[in-house]
């Protein structure tokens, strides 16, 4: 029994330590380690070199299994895959450790819980395959099935299946030429072994001559296609080079461009921006001289008082200056006009120099297309006059080997008797598959009986029955099935009613038998005083 283990840097786990008991359970809400615990003892025991095993951050995950017997088992993988097993027994390393793990634990995890959760057909399948190892024919059973040549040691069933599959193969050949030889549908004609041979490979080269044509033939059209690609890129090519070579600027014109497009916007803002002052002192001024003439404006020095007295120079002096800021707007406008086409201009330019760009990367990849398509020349391979010859090489092949085969038989009274003892040995294999070993593995579980139906417990069907109920006949199987067994899982217990769980823990945990119990349960259940059983709290995959 596992008398304690350590978990260091594995899953979600940082370090954890603890004394199991003979029922061990771990508890808590979902995600917070219990299931993780489980998968470090499955790992200490059976290994694994998966990297997602070791906890984010590190780079070596360990587990270490203390026995009640003094052994202890140490595992370690280092992230890339490196996977170290150490036993010690009284602090001595022993050799060929994983040998001895095999001997001591099972090699099929046994989780009662998981076996409640299958579905019927499931169940039965893993039921059945592990029975099947109970399997013994006896001396007279294996001559009367004609078993002699097998090994029967290991996976009988299987093996005696595949025998009885052979056996159906070659009587579904054996009818098919005692149905032609029957029905005249193929003459017997007189061939040796070597004509035979000498056929074979002749089937062979012209099948070979086939593939080889087609592929030929493939290539061919691929090029074809290619050349006229190629001939359509060259135009393309072309007519990029014809295009660059017009368009082309050099990079210090192209700089000076960028330059003068900096100083023409920045002089085209400054004039719109003095346009558009001159154009509101303009209506100011329009505005005054219509005061003016109405003879009704405040004085130009004192505006909270109105002038009476003649404004006549006061308007010739502000006409005077409106025409010329009119003067000279007008020019600024012109000069404006002028520097909005240049920059337009330099845009143009600019962009062209763009635009060769483009078009250069468009001539590199149409170049780099025109090199990379290859172009074949060659006569198209008649495949369909290929094709005829080999089927009728092939159909002719078929007639030797039957006529072969029905020679070496000595006609169609041979094939008829071997037709018959094949027949008869199927049925029988048939039988014994169907009706003598199912008889033969039965379950040493009180009221449990397995059929091809199914299980059934006291006549009722498995899966009818409730899941407490389930959970104790499916741990009564395991150990029917696995008496050697003496460690079981038994993850996400809460799928069964609460009540049930306690009782089940509490029978198991009493018995003397050396097997040892670890599960989980999300949730809490209540506190069970027994020696032998001992509950853990987790919360973010430590203990509480």
């Amino acid at each position: 029994m596992i008398k304690s283990i350590q978990i260091v840097n594995f899953g979600g786990i940082e370090n954890l330590a603890l004394d199991l008991n003979k029922f061990t359970i771990f508890q808590g809400q979902s995600a917070q380690g219990k299931t993780s615990i489980l998968q470090a003892i499955n790992w200490a025991i059976h290994g694994g070199n998966d990297d997602y095993l070791i906890r984010n951050g590190t780079n070596t995950c360990e587990v270490i299994l203390n026995s009640d017997s003094g052994s202890r088992i140490e595992r370690r993988l280092t992230r890339g895959g490196t996977n170290k097993l150490f036993i010690y027994k009284n602090e001595t390393p022993l050799a060929k450790p994983q040998e001895i793990l095999n001997k001591i634990y099972n090699p099929v995890i046994l989780n009662p819980t998981s076996m409640v959760m299958m579905k019927s057909k499931e169940l039965n399948e893993f039921i059945q395959e592990a029975i099947s190892s109970r399997l013994k024919l006896t001396p007279e059973q294996i001559i009367e099935f004609q078993l002699q040549d097998l090994d029967l040691t290991e996976n009988p069933i299987q093996k005696i299946t595949e025998y009885r599959d052979l056996l159906f193969g070659s009587r579904t050949e054996v009818n098919r030429n005692v149905k032609m030889m029957q029905a005249k549908k193929m003459d017997v004609v007189e061939v040796t072994a070597e004509q035979v041979t000498l056929l074979e490979a002749d089937v062979q080269v012209l099948k070979s001559d086939v593939s080889k044509a087609k592929d030929w033939n493939a290539k061919i059209d691929i090029g074809q296609k290619n050349k006229l690609a190629k001939d359509n890129t060259a135009k393309v090519i072309a007519d990029l080079k014809r295009e660059i070579s017009g368009l082309s600027f050099n990079e210090a014109e192209i700089k000076k461009f960028n330059e003068d497009l900096v100083l023409r916007e920045a002089s085209f803002k400054k004039m719109q921006t003095e346009l558009e002052m001159e154009r509101k002192q303009v209506a100011s001024m329009r505005e005054v001289l219509s005061k003016i003439e109405t003879g009704q404006i405040k004085c130009p020095i004192f505006d909270q008082i109105v002038c009476t007295t003649d404004m006549t120079s006061y308007k010739t002096s502000i006409e005077t200056e409106l025409n010329t800021i009119i003067a000279n707007g007008k020019k600024k406008f012109k000069d404006s006009e002028k520097l909005e086409k240049e920059i337009k201009t330099l845009k143009e330019k600019i962009n062209i120099s763009k635009d060769v760009n483009q078009k250069k990367l468009e001539l590199a990849r149409a170049e780099s297309l025109y090199q990379n398509l290859e172009v074949t020349d060659g006569t198209l391979i008649d495949v369909e006059l290929l094709e005829k010859q080999y089927n009728e090489k092939n159909d002719l092949l078929v007639k030797y080997r039957f006529s072969l085969e029905v020679g070496k038989n000595s006609g169609l009274e041979v094939l008829l008797k071997r037709q018959a003892h094949l027949d008869e040995n199927v049925k029988k294999l048939d039988d014994l598959l169907k009706n003598v070993i199912p008889g033969m593995l039965t379950l040493g579980v009180k009221d449990v009986t397995l059929t091809k139906e199914g299980l059934f417990f006291r006549g009722l069907p498995l899966y009818r029955l409730g899941d407490s109920i389930k959970l104790r006949i499916c741990t009564a199987i395991l150990k029917d099935l696995f008496p050697k067994a003496n460690l079981y899982n038994l993850d996400r217990m809460e799928c069964i009613d609460q009540k049930q769980i306690v009782k089940y823990i509490e029978y198991y945990a009493a018995q003397k038998d050396p097997v040892q119990y670890i599960a989980t349960y999300v949730g809490e259940l209540p506190n069970m005083n027994s020696p032998h059983i001992k509950t853990f709290t987790m919360n973010n995959f430590k203990v509480v």
